[in-house]
């Protein structure tokens, strides 16, 4: 089975690492640096459109994260109730022969 590159998991993975922490505090300290020493974005909207940006990726990534893994856990769940059905008609047809054996063994 072909394995397909899922941007939205990578992304998710990347979101959770102290690599991205580290990315993020470093963004941030720039950005609040420039913001001191040189003036720059003298009302913070750049930096607040910045996070908010990166929050509302970030929340759709998550989402359709957890959308495959709910499907992913529906198949598995759906997988295992079949499994279960045929292990429940095996046992089925076990107790038809035990009974038969013990009618022929209560007969003699």
């Amino acid at each position: 089975m072909a394995t397909k590159f899922n941007f939205a998991s990578v992304y998710s993975k990347f979101r959770g690492s102290t690599w991205f922490l580290l990315i993020l505090l470093g963004v941030m300290a720039i950005w609040l640096t420039c913001h001191f020493l040189f003036g720059t974005d003298r009302d913070l909207g750049g930096l607040n459109l910045f996070l908010s940006f990166e929050a509302s990726v970030s929340l759709a990534f998550f989402t359709m994260v957890s959308d495959q893994q709910t499907a992913e856990a529906k198949k598995q769940t759906d997988r295992i109730e079949q499994i279960l059905q045929l292990m429940n008609d095996r046992d089925q047809k076990i107790m038809e022969v035990v009974e038969d054996i013990h009618e022929e063994v209560d007969g003699h």
